[in-house]
């Protein structure tokens, strides 16, 4: 599923992938509503999206400022050779420009049986992230109870990235927030889902 992310000051949302991506209009009508960044997710399903660099221009034709991409663990692929062909793809397009990559570690069902493998292969990719992107452009999406559930309780591998976590209690707060995985504070919080702006479904997030 390909989402995007726009934020207005401390506020933001989410617009749910739809076939052929999302259109200018939508774009220019975010941005017209004073919304300033994006995330464009960076895989369909288990392949490259092809719409995530047309959406990166569309952003930016629009106005908004920021555009970043975000991807999913693939436990199944060498996580160096996909890590670095995702981004080495975006790379070449001229889309990484101080911008951020979040890594999506969220589909436990999905991971290693062992806690430990898990552990190892997300810290290859955020090490291979890391390697092309530099630790300032590199962040972590995830809950506390999907993360504790991939990587066990006390895991801190991943603790000296951004944050972006969930928790839909309709509150532009992070008064909510409790550790985990290292993490003390957060970067962005997902708190409304299923809201409607521009002509489309969205989850609200608080920055």
């Amino acid at each position: 599923m390909l989402n995007i992310f726009i934020t207005l000051a401390n506020r933001g949302f989410d617009v749910t992938y739809i076939p052929g991506g999302v259109r200018q209009d939508i774009f220019n009508c975010l941005n017209k509503n004073g919304y300033k960044h994006a995330i464009v997710q960076a895989l369909n399903g288990q392949s490259y999206n092809l719409n995530a660099v047309p959406e990166y221009w569309k952003a930016k034709q629009a106005g908004i400022q920021q555009v970043d991409f975000y991807f999913s663990c693939l436990y199944f692929k060498d996580p160096r050779s996909y890590t670095r062909e995702i981004l080495n793809k975006l790379k070449n397009e001229g889309v990484l420009n101080n911008n951020m990559v979040w890594l999506d570690v969220e589909t436990s069902n999905k991971s290693f049986d062992e806690e430990q493998d898990n552990q190892q292969y997300i810290a290859v990719v955020l090490d291979e992230m890391t390697n092309i992107l530099g630790t300032n452009h590199v962040g972590v999406y995830s809950s506390s109870n999907r993360w504790i559930s991939i990587v066990g309780q006390d895991w801190t591998g991943a603790s000296q990235y951004k944050l972006m976590y969930p928790h839909y209690d309709n509150w532009q707060s992070f008064d909510d927030f409790q550790s985990f995985g290292g993490w003390t504070s957060p970067s962005i919080k997902k708190y409304q889902s299923n809201q409607t702006e521009c002509e489309y479904d969205i989850n609200r997030n608080y920055f």
